[in-house]
């Protein structure tokens, strides 16, 4: 027996292989699905039933919450106004409060600013007799200080003529 020889088989020929035995599975596939969704279509329309009713029963339901929540809302509104307008009622007699203590407040940062302004003015006395003796001071030192110069200056010059008396009666000049 003579063996044939292989032919090999191209990336093209296995694709050409491949697509026929994809063709018959699409086939039997499709004549599945067609059946399927028959079966599908009679659930289908019995689940479209089965949901009206549902929504029918939930409508009424709900209907029915919207009324107690209406009525319950409302006897909460009314209890909420009622409790708001107390509260404001507190809250302007705390405003009330809170007022009268910071004009308190400013009756009394009124007479720490007087008595401040009292201080000042009497530290600003002092500071302007303190400016005068102080300017009284540098003058008397001023003067002082010409006196002073003037002493040293006859000082030296008494010195002076002293040496000279005795230079010249070394010299002979008198």
């Amino acid at each position: 027996m003579k063996k044939e020889p292989r032919k090999k088989v191209t990336i093209e020929d296995l694709a050409v292989i491949v697509g026929k035995g994809f063709s018959d599975v699409y086939k039997k596939m499709d004549a599945g699905f067609s059946s399927v969704d028959e079966r599908f279509k009679e659930v289908h329309e019995k689940m479209d039933k089965g949901f009206s009713d549902v929504y029918k029963k939930m409508d009424e339901g709900f209907s029915d919450v919207y009324k107690k929540m209406d009525k319950g809302f409302s006897d909460v509104y009314k209890k909420m106004d009622k409790g708001f307008s107390v509260a404001r009622k507190e809250t302007e007699d705390l405003a009330i409060m809170v007022g009268r203590g910071f004009n308190d407040v400013n009756e009394n940062f009124k007479e720490v600013r007087e008595e401040m302004d009292k201080g000042f003015t009497d530290a600003n006395l002092s500071l302007g007799q303190v400016r005068s003796r102080l300017t009284s001071l540098e003058e008397n030192q001023l003067d002082l200080k010409l006196r002073v110069d003037v002493l040293n200056y006859t000082k030296t010059t008494d010195e002076l003529r002293s040496r000279i008396v005795v230079l010249e009666k070394k010299v002979g000049v008198k």
